[in-house]
C-alpha cells in the first residue's frame, strides 16, 4: 500500500497533478498523424529509454527523421495494417514532452476514432510507464546511495576501532613510564644520599688517615732518639 502510495505522489511529480493526455495531430510527410502528447519532468536522454521500452510490443520500431515509426502497428491485439505509429521526444530542457500519433488513411470514420482512443489508452500507458521507472531508477541510485554510505560507514567504524585499540595502548604506555619515571625519581633520590653519604664517608677517613700519619710521624722520631 505504502509503495503504491508513493509511486501515486511520484506520478503527481513526474507528471502534472491530474494532467491528462493533449490530444495533437501532426502532418509527417504529407500524411495525417492522430496523437496526443503528455510533458514530463525527466531527462531527454531517460524518457527515450522509457520509450524505447514501452514500443516493444506495438512492433519493431524504426527511425523516420525526428519520429520513432512502427508500421502496421498492433494495439491491443488489433494489427493496423499498412497504418503508421509514430513517437517523438522534444527536449523543453526541464521536461520533455512525448507524442504518439497513428494515421488512419485506410480507416473508417468509425475506426479512426475507435483507434485515436486508443493511443489516448496507449499515451495513458506510456505515462505510468515512464512514473514507475523514473520511480524505480531513483529507488535503485537511492539503494546504491545507501550501499556506499554503508560501506563508508562501516569503514569508518572500523578505523574507530583501530584508533581506540591505539589509545588505550598509548594511554596504558603512559602509565607505565609514569609508574617508571617515579621509581627512577625514587631511585635517583637513594643514589643522590648514597653519594652524600659516601662523600663523608671519605672526608671522614681522609681525616683519621692524616691523624694516623701524625702519630706514625711521632713513632718514627721516638725510634731515631732510641738509636
Amino acid at each position: 500500500m505504502n509503495k503504491v502510495l508513493f509511486l501515486i505522489a511520484m506520478v503527481g511529480t513526474i507528471f502534472s497533478a491530474g494532467a491528462q493526455p493533449k490530444e495533437q495531430s501532426r502532418r509527417i510527410e504529407g500524411e495525417e498523424a492522430h496523437g496526443y502528447t503528455i510533458t514530463a519532468t525527466i531527462s531527454a536522454s531517460n524518457a527515450s529509454k522509457y520509450l524505447n521500452e514501452f514500443i516493444k510490443p506495438y512492433g519493431k520500431p524504426r527511425k523516420k527523421g525526428a519520429y520513432k515509426m512502427v508500421k502496421s502497428p498492433v494495439i491491443d491485439s488489433d494489427t493496423y495494417t499498412d497504418e503508421l505509429l509514430y513517437f517523438k521526444i522534444e527536449d523543453k530542457g526541464n521536461a520533455v514532452a512525448m507524442w504518439a500519433g497513428i494515421t488512419t488513411t485506410l480507416m473508417g470514420k468509425d475506426s479512426s476514432k475507435m483507434v485515436i482512443k486508443k493511443i489516448h489508452k496507449l499515451m495513458l500507458s506510456l505515462q505510468s510507464h515512464c512514473a514507475k521507472s523514473e520511480v524505480q531508477r531513483l529507488i535503485q541510485e537511492s539503494e546504491t546511495a545507501i550501499e556506499y554510505t554503508s560501506k563508508e560507514q562501516q569503514k569508518s567504524l572500523r578505523e574507530q576501532g583501530s584508533l581506540k585499540s591505539k589509545i588505550e595502548e598509548n594511554n596504558a604506555e603512559i602509565i607505565r613510564l609514569e609508574k617508571l619515571l617515579e621509581t627512577k625519581k625514587f631511585d635517583q633520590k637513594v643514589l643522590d644520599q648514597k653519594m652524600v653519604n659516601s662523600a663523608n664517608k671519605s672526608d671522614s677517613l681522609y681525616v683519621e688517615i692524616e691523624k694516623m700519619k701524625l702519630v706514625l710521624d711521632k713513632h718514627k722520631s721516638k725510634l731515631k732518639k732510641i738509636n
